[in-house]
């Protein structure tokens, strides 16, 4: 029934009928409004269970202790290690709080919220209240039916509202979580793909300038090696190839003394000998490899 088309009058007249003298009034929902953790703790915190569990909730839920409602009930204890297993239910007040409200205003306080619980014969109870709130059993609710009765009759349009909420909302959180990592992984994977290669044209430039002698070096080694007496035009290196254009008295000499070189291999002739300008000197064209010794 519409919460819109409900008098409370109405819902008093139901009340009335509890033989009950302060009857407790309760809301029932749905299970998917319950957030449930099984949780374990040492023997020593049963006694405290409650204020244990209020001090940690921000800690194994998204909420803080004054955002929800919580029970729990222990389901195993293990006297090896001595430690008890306990199931929590918790519940985001602030979804329920217009409900509450107006519950409240109608003079019918909400005390407690049941739900079903993970047996079949077993219901939640969540007490509201904030000094114990251990589970309770369906024994325990069996004497606030006519209450729940009355509660559910009055809320019953907007807990249908509520019914996919608590998944829904679930279900963003996890999808906004999911694109932002999987922006990260993008940047992260560009970022790899960028020092990768920075590496490898850092590596290139090594392995370069390893295997490639400074220019000043093969001009060093030339004037160092060439005797006196031979002139050079021209000296180009390129492509790990260095080409001597010249003139000398003896140019067929000149293959054995580049050669002789550590910096220098296969000396030979490109172009034939010829008369030099002057009556006693031969132009040359020599090519060699370089080497890759480095000063």
């Amino acid at each position: 029934m519409p919460l819109s088309t409900l008098e409370p009058s109405a819902l008093g007249a139901i009340v009335e009928q509890i033989p009950e003298e302060n009857p407790k009034f309760g809301l029932c929902i749905n299970d998917s409004c319950v957030l449930r953790r099984d949780l374990t703790f040492p023997f020593t915190a049963e006694k405290h269970l409650s204020d244990v569990i209020s001090h940690r909730i921000d800690r194994i839920t998204p909420y803080s202790e004054k955002q929800v409602a919580f029970a729990y009930s222990v389901t195993n204890r293990t006297a090896a290690d001595r430690s008890i297993d306990v199931t929590l239910s918790i519940v985001p007040i602030e979804n329920f709080q217009p409900l509450l409200k107006k519950a409240n205003d109608w003079g019918f306080p909400i005390s407690f919220l049941l739900t079903s619980g993970r047996g079949k014969d077993e219901d939640t109870i969540i007490n509201l209240a904030q000094d114990s709130r251990p589970a309770g059993n369906r024994s325990i609710a069996s004497s606030m039916t006519a209450a729940l009765l009355a509660i559910n009759v009055l809320l019953a349009g907007l807990i249908l509202g509520l019914k996919y909420k608590a998944g829904n909302d679930h279900i963003e959180e996890l999808n906004a979580q999911l694109n932002s990592a999987q922006q990260m992984a993008a940047i992260t994977t560009k970022t790899r793909q960028k020092i990768a290669q920075v590496v490898k044209e850092k590596s290139f430039l090594a392995v370069t300038r390893r295997d490639t002698p400074f220019a000043v070096d093969v001009v060093n080694e030339i004037t160092r090696i060439v005797p006196d007496g031979v002139w050079l035009e021209k000296l180009s290196i390129k492509k790990g190839q260095v080409q001597l254009h010249g003139q000398a008295p003896a140019a067929a000499k000149l293959i054995a003394i580049i050669e002789a070189s550590e910096k220098f291999s296969g000396a030979q002739f490109r172009a034939p000998v010829t008369q030099g300008s002057e009556g006693d000197l031969e132009r040359f064209v020599i090519s060699a490899a370089l080497t890759g010794a480095q000063r």
